[in-house]
């Protein structure tokens, strides 16, 4: 599975880009938070999203983003295995690195 991660940290990278990672053995019971912890421990530790948010069951919200240009949660949200993935801030949210925002 290709995903496209967007990427930025304010006050070090000049403009937001996305980076893609490959990711193998993805099947229709991962969600996006299961996606991007596989990243963040077997290929890109710099990639900054709600690791499993306080309440990891789709209640908090926290882990709110954007995938394939839709609201969801990455908790809850599944992927689709033979398609891109990409994934970017929640719109209308303050990015502090990467997927992480504020209000």
């Amino acid at each position: 599975m290709l995903v496209k991660v967007f990427r930025f940290e304010v006050g070090k990278d000049a403009a937001p880009y996305f980076a893609e990672y490959e990711i193998p053995g993805v099947d229709e019971e991962w969600t996006v938070m299961d996606v991007m912890d596989y990243i963040s421990e077997n290929l890109d530790p710099t990639v900054s999203y709600y690791k499993h948010s306080a309440c990891d069951h789709g209640i908090c919200g926290r882990c709110l983003l954007q995938v394939n240009g839709k609201p969801g949660l990455a908790c809850t949200t599944r992927v689709d295995p033979a398609g891109v993935l990409t994934l970017e801030p929640a719109a209308r949210r303050t990015v502090v690195k990467d997927l992480v925002t504020v209000n």
